[in-house]
């Protein structure tokens, strides 16, 4: 992973870790996601922040 990733995935977390508990599942799950779409060559759009929740 590159440094710019792991970055914004910590940033991430801590947003989430902020949330009200009963939105936490789904806002990481949403990283999950992004994740594996990563992983799989996918085209990144959650970090590009296109994407949020709970905000």
């Amino acid at each position: 992973m590159s440094e710019e990733l792991i970055a914004r995935v910590a940033a991430e977390v801590d947003r989430i870790v902020a949330l009200p508990l009963d939105q936490q599942p789904t806002a990481f799950g949403l990283v999950r996601d992004e994740l594996e779409s990563v992983l799989n060559g996918a085209e990144n759009s959650f970090f590009d922040g296109s994407s949020k929740t709970g905000e």
